[in-house]
């Protein structure tokens, strides 16, 4: 039994050539699925009660550096400045209510 086949070397040379691009890409989409998936579930899995408006959930946002091929959750403390305290916590204090 004889097997015969042809290769268009430029063409598989053209892929290649390519193929650190298209690597590049898919990584970087695969970070943003990635990032989302835990933003989903931060916002869904929280330890913390959440206040009527939500704007802590809201306030997880993902981000994705293709420079760096990377990805960071994080809360945007412009939608909720106090996410960081409720977040990493913070040292015993007074808390003091002001009465208008």
């Amino acid at each position: 039994m004889n097997i015969e086949f042809e290769l268009d070397y430029l063409s598989l040379l053209a892929a290649a050539e390519r193929s650190p691009a298209l690597s590049q890409e898919a990584t970087v989409l695969a970070l943003g699925k990635s990032a989302r998936e835990v933003q989903v579930l931060a916002r869904a899995k929280h330890r913390f009660r959440s206040s009527p408006k939500a704007n802590l959930e809201k306030s997880i946002e993902y981000e994705v550096d293709a420079a760096k091929m990377e990805a960071t959750v994080s809360p945007n403390e412009s939608v909720a400045p106090y996410a960081l305290f409720v977040h990493d916590g913070t040292k015993p204090h007074q808390i003091l209510q002001a009465f208008c």
